[in-house]
This record gives C-alpha cells, sequence and structure tokens, in this order.
C-alpha cells in the first residue's frame, strides 16, 4: 500500500533541501559580490586622491611633499617655493 506524499525519497523534504542550498548559494554569491564592490570603491578612492594630488601638486606645495621645511622649502631651501623667500636666521646668518 502507497501512503500519500511518502516514499521514493523525492518528497518534500528534497525539494526543501533544494531551495535551502540555493537560498545559502544566493547568500553567498551576494557577501562574495559585496566585498568586491567594497574593495573596489576603497582602491578607486585611493587611486582618486593619488591622481588629485598628483594634479594639485603641480600647482602648490603640498605639506606631505619631502624636503618641505616647516613653510614650505623653495629650490634653496628656505621661502615660499619660488627660491627667493625669506631665509631663517640659520641661512642668512643674522
Amino acid at each position: 500500500m502507497c501512503t500519500a506524499g511518502g516514499g521514493g525519497g523525492r518528497g518534500r523534504g528534497s525539494a526543501a533541501t533544494i531551495w535551502a542550498s540555493a537560498g545559502v548559494a544566493f547568500v553567498a554569491l551576494a557577501a562574495v559580490a559585496a566585498g568586491g564592490y567594497v574593495a573596489y570603491r576603497a582602491r578607486i578612492r585611493a587611486a582618486m586622491a593619488a591622481e588629485v594630488r598628483s594634479i594639485l601638486s603641480q600647482y602648490m606645495e603640498l605639506p606631505s611633499d619631502a624636503g618641505s621645511g616647516g613653510g614650505g622649502a623653495g629650490a634653496n631651501g628656505n621661502g615660499n617655493g619660488n627660491g627667493f623667500g625669506r631665509g631663517t636666521i640659520d641661512d642668512t646668518g643674522f
């Protein structure tokens, strides 16, 4: 005798297992995609900041430039970047 809904291992339990595994796979895929998006945004943001800093450094002296002596060292190490700035006591001997 056959009972309703049972037997064969192909009943309601296996369909629920398939849907559950598909749900888990979808959540894992969404998590990987979200992680990739966050990494992409961080990389693009860093590249854009470097590009802006590069462009700005052509027009003005930035505080993180190597060799800047506090007030902005020029070609001769003193002044405002044009090489003709005011010297300090150590530079002029006064």
